[in-house]
């Protein structure tokens, strides 16, 4: 399995949601988002632009041993910690399985919470599921709190996938002596001086 670029979204003005669509067939996906808040917002994420009350999740903050914090029949998976104006950083990983609910674990997320050297950080690591069952096709970061328009410019979502072929591998900033694995064909390729060749 090789990860590969499927899309990337950065805003352009402040707002609420960062979606990432038109996504290819992928069993796995990895997400991976910069978030910059302008104002305080939360940092939860959607598939497939379903607005509905189709998720449920698990959370635990701050390495907090205690009662985990749960709900079914929510609007939306957990990506992320909140935070008021500071930087969240989170990576999440997706199982997008044909015909089966979709599975997701954001091990950690982080949040600045205070600037500078004296400001501890705060973290979160979550578990969520979507009941959909058909393939993912779109990715949403979104802002679930209020005032509107908490996500400023420059913030970005990423979404990494596992299906891909060896011209998209070319297209991506490898080293040489790289090996890639084609599923699709059985093959295996050796990159050299940006030449891809089979062994």
């Amino acid at each position: 399995m090789a990860w590969g670029n499927a899309g990337s979204t950065t805003l352009t003005s402040t707002g609420d949601n960062i979606a990432v669509s038109s996504l290819t067939s992928n069993t796995f996906f990895q997400t991976m988002s910069s978030i910059i808040d302008s104002a305080w917002t939360f940092h939860d994420g959607r598939l497939n632009s379903d607005t509905g009350t189709n998720y449920g999740y698990r959370y635990r903050d701050d390495a907090s041993y205690g009662t985990d914090g749960t709900a079914a029949g929510a609007n939306k998976i957990l990506f992320g910690t909140g935070g008021g104006e500071t930087q969240i950083f989170s990576v999440s990983y997706i199982a997008n399985i044909s015909g089966e609910e979709k599975l997701v674990i954001t091990p950690n997320s982080v949040n600045q919470a205070v600037e500078g050297a004296g400001g501890a950080l705060s973290r979160r690591e979550s578990v969520s599921k979507w009941t959909g069952t058909a393939v993912i096709n779109s990715i949403t970061a979104y802002n679930s709190n209020t005032p509107t328009g908490g996500y400023a410019v420059d913030s970005n979502l990423t979404i990494l996938g596992d299906n891909i072929t060896a011209a998209a591998v070319v297209a991506t900033k490898v080293q040489d002596g790289a090996v890639y694995y084609e599923t699709d064909t059985n093959k295996s390729y050796v990159l050299s001086s940006s030449v891809w060749t089979e062994l």
